[in-house]
């Protein structure tokens, strides 16, 4: 069997192939079309395990998944958490997922939301220490303006749900410095805060409504 996915002229391609009773999956395509960070949500929602490669100026990065959690990644010289960051200033380039493909080794072990919003924020950091603004244009005075806004919308899905009940959640919040990375952390915190004194029938639902806001707000 073999199906095939295309999304805006052939901005990707999704290949499944039958062997026996094996199915894999084969990811393809140009970042310039598809960007890397759409690429690595993908990736790390199917729970797959292999090594994503991409191919620019005749260079090669790779970024490896471990059921879904990123493990390892290279680019030149750079290795680790540093080198995804590198990989966002890549405005063209083919990629392709290898499936089962491992690293030599494991330098470290994150949840790809997590480690998106860090290399983001520490890529946004470099350019403001460069004298340039955030990706948005926002100077960082308008920054903690939209983090203060985005916990005001945090604090208000809770209360709606919870009202006085959610104090403690409240002040999880409100701790919490001027960063997106901060309070996607708190978000796991959150989760088991609700399942433990609140919901838990909905508690899964809540803390991924909370991490959807701070995405869009990215």
């Amino acid at each position: 069997m073999r199906k095939h996915l295309d999304k805006n002229k052939n901005m990707y391609k999704i290949v499944r192939l039958r062997k026996g009773a094996f199915f894999y999956m084969e990811l393809r395509g140009n970042i310039k079309d598809f960007p890397l960070p759409d690429i690595i949500q993908l990736i790390g929602a199917g729970n797959k395990t292999g090594m994503l490669s991409v191919m620019f100026k005749k260079n090669k990065a790779a970024l490896y998944f471990d059921k879904g959690n990123i493990v390892h990644a290279s680019m030149l010289s750079v290795k680790g958490i540093d080198a995804v960051t590198k990989m966002f200033q890549i405005a063209e380039g083919r990629f392709h997922f290898y499936a089962d493909v491992k690293p030599e080794k494991k330098t470290f072990n994150v949840n790809p939301t997590a480690l998106l919003m860090q290399a983001m924020s520490t890529y946004d950091e470099k350019r403001k220490a460069a004298g340039h603004f955030d990706k948005s244009g926002k100077s960082s005075q308008t920054r903690k303006k939209v983090i203060f806004e985005l916990k005001q919308e945090m604090i208000k899905i809770i209360r709606d749900l919870y009202g006085n009940k959610a104090k403690k959640i409240e002040q999880l919040i409100n701790k919490c410095d001027n960063s997106e990375l901060e309070l996607m952390g708190s978000c796991d915190k959150i989760e088991k805060y609700i399942y433990v004194f609140l919901d838990s029938q909905n508690y899964k639902t809540v803390s991924d409504k909370l991490r959807h806001l701070i995405e869009e707000t990215h």
